[in-house]
């Protein structure tokens, strides 16, 4: 499942070498394993792949804890290795636990049998479903710098209503905004978008703090990701 890597105008990762490694992380599976946040009573992001129970179509068996934007991610990363929904049904409990079933095809019209190909496909949704936004508090000289990271579809397009929801977020906490930006990166072969905040101390809360900065990060990660 060879991947398009032409992607729209954007810059290489080498011209921002102040970038943390953390940011492009590839294991989605320890992230969600390991995450401090985790609730021990919710299942594990689980995948299954079945080609016994259509003639026609490939069967995905995902069970995973339901958060905003959850299926925009399954579906984007379908669609970014041209695969095709054919079918589907969605159901979640009042707990969030959620359990999605979809028949795909390829673009060709054929099931999903190659081994290669299935595993591509897991370690994509796995990687996009479990752990799509990337959020670090980083010390760049005297000034602290709020970095977010989310991969973009290959025609470009960025994550609905990211920006705005990490101003809300700020606003919320009372954290002043001193300059930002936002840059399109090429990072192994996906393609990323950056968004920079350089926020304001106040006397009221340093933001030299660990614990401040932890606490930051993780208003921002459950106003994005609805949790």
């Amino acid at each position: 499942m060879a991947a398009d890597n032409e992607f729209p105008e954007s810059v290489d990762v080498e011209m921002f070498p102040m970038l943390p490694e953390e940011l492009f992380r590839e294991n989605a599976e320890e992230f969600e394993a390991t995450s401090p946040k985790r609730d021990p009573t919710m299942p594990r992001f689980s995948i299954n792949i079945d080609n016994s129970l259509s003639p026609s179509h490939t069967l995905l068996q995902i069970t995973f804890s339901n958060r905003k934007g959850i299926f925009y991610d399954c579906a984007r990363a379908l669609k970014d290795l041209n695969l095709r929904i054919a079918y589907g049904r969605l159901s979640t409990t009042e707990k969030g636990v959620g359990d999605l079933d979809l028949f795909i095809l390829q673009a060709n019209g054929n099931k999903l049998v190659d081994p290669d190909k299935q595993r591509c496909l897991l370690s994509r949704l796995r990687m996009d479903m479990c752990d799509p936004i990337r959020v670090i508090i980083v010390k760049k000289g005297p000034d602290i710098e709020l970095l977010v990271a989310t991969t973009v579809e290959k025609n470009g397009r960025a994550r609905p209503r990211i920006l705005h929801d990490i101003t809300l977020a700020l606003k919320m906490l009372d954290i002043c905004i001193f300059k930002a930006d936002s840059e399109k990166i090429t990072y192994g072969d996906r393609l990323w978008e950056i968004y920079r905040f350089l926020l304001v101390e106040k006397s009221s809360m340093s933001l030299k703090s660990d614990r401040i900065r932890n606490h930051i990060v993780e208003r921002i990660k459950c106003l994005l990701m609805g949790k």
